[in-house]
């Protein structure tokens, strides 16, 4: 697995103690909120793989006149895509992590993240083999994201407050 990590903020260090003190409603709320203001990032991250360009490259081996079909490794690391959030102890976090076991590729959705090639068999054939380079697409999404989803959770924070001033 690799992730992502936006730790909180004193603000909302702040909030967390004070969600985890009052009532279960206010962290339910402040949760559906931060998930909510991750909705865009983690949507663009599943775009940007399956928009990846992966090349292939021949390594050798005999030749082989086979289906070229795709078997949606793309599809795979995206639906792998997922956001740990917890909101509801005094170190909140919001974590945008690719689960690799779930992709059952082994390491590849790191390989094409950090964009070194990687070796496989075409096609399952033993005897005809291939390396793959895709491009970094998880981290610098999320970095050209991280403004938009820091001020849609700021905005979240300061509606949980106000519900806590109010009593709520």
């Amino acid at each position: 697995m690799f992730r992502v990590q936006i730790t909180g903020e004193q603000g909302l260090r702040n909030m967390a103690r004070s969600v985890a003190q009052g009532p279960d409603h206010l962290r339910e709320h402040l949760g559906r909120a931060v998930r909510s203001a991750a909705q865009p990032t983690l949507r663009a991250v599943k775009r940007a793989i399956e928009a990846n360009r992966i090349r292939g490259y021949r390594t050798g081996g005999r030749p082989y006149r086979g289906p070229s079909t795709s078997k949606g490794l793309r599809r795979r690391i995206a639906a792998a895509v997922h956001l740990d959030l917890n909101v509801g102890s005094l170190s909140p976090r919001a974590q945008f992590a690719v689960r690799t076991a779930q992709v059952g590729a082994g390491r590849v959705p790191e390989y094409i993240e950090s964009g070194e090639r990687w070796r496989h068999p075409i096609m399952g054939n033993r005897h005809a083999w291939a390396s793959s380079q895709g491009e970094p697409f998880f981290e610098r999404t999320i970095v050209r994201h991280r403004p938009l989803f820091e001020r849609r959770t700021n905005e979240a924070v300061e509606r949980v407050a106000r519900a806590i001033d109010r009593g709520a």
